[in-house]
């Protein structure tokens, strides 16, 4: 089920009509793998997938095949296209330079950032899948799980299953010392599994949007990659340490 996004949709149908290489971006979970499936199976057009983070052998592999297979209806697919290292996306601009009209390919991207911008410049369609909003999700703007979502479905999904009580109170204040301090806190009592943190970083990254405080947002994304162990002294050293 797609929900949303109708003009990405629409736009991205367009680009599978005229087969040229595509770069669909968004936050994960608003529906970009889901709609790309769904258009290229109600075409019925064949496609093989692989994901950002396979070793660089298996995209040379994939490209190889997209290519020299002869068979020029069938799609690469690459889901996670911004965790392909620097030597797969070379070999993805080389492929797509030299031989577009028989490399079909859709990039599914979550982050531009990490992408290559020459390689991205060869690509005649660039889409973006939006957050959904709060109607899309039947939820109230205000809902804690909409914020720790960000828009995302799956994210919401699960920010919905996480009991948001004890934080709740401390939501309404000064989220921007308090909050990271009885958060750590919690974090560290509950030993929280990675679907908890992912919420909280969301619910983080949504008020630093608000704010515009590029430090918040980007110490609410490393909150993800930091160990439990050292999360307390972390976020604590990079919030309020000065």
């Amino acid at each position: 089920m797609i929900i949303g996004n109708e003009a990405a949709v629409s736009l991205l149908r367009s680009c599978l009509s005229s087969r040229k290489p595509c770069l669909v971006y968004g936050l994960k979970g608003v529906g970009k793998q889901t709609a790309i499936r769904n258009l290229l199976d109600t075409d019925g057009v064949s496609y093989h997938s692989i994901c950002g983070n396979d070793d660089i052998q298996t995209v040379k592999e994939a490209l190889s095949t997209s290519i020299f297979s002869g068979n020029t209806s069938e799609y690469l697919v690459v889901d996670d296209a911004d965790l392909l290292s620097e030597a797969a996306q070379d070999a993805m601009l080389k492929s797509v330079e030299e031989d577009a009209k028989n490399l079909p390919v859709i990039l599914i991207c979550h982050n531009l950032g990490m992408m290559s911008e020459a390689l991205m410049s060869r690509f005649a369609f660039i889409v973006r899948f939006a957050p959904l909003s709060p109607e899309h999700l039947n939820c109230n703007p205000t809902d804690l799980a909409y914020m720790a979502s960000q828009g995302s479905y799956s994210q919401y999904n699960r920010a919905k299953q996480i009991n948001w009580g004890p934080l709740e109170e401390i939501f309404k204040g000064d989220w921007t010392k308090n909050v990271l301090t009885s958060l750590t806190k919690s974090c560290l009592e509950a030993n929280p599994d990675s679907d908890y943190l992912s919420c909280i970083s969301g619910y983080f990254r949504y008020h630093a949007r608000l704010a515009q405080d590029l430090r918040l947002y980007d110490l609410a994304s490393s909150i993800l990659s930091t160990p439990s162990i050292n999360l307390e002294t972390h976020v604590l050293s990079c919030a309020i340490g000065d």
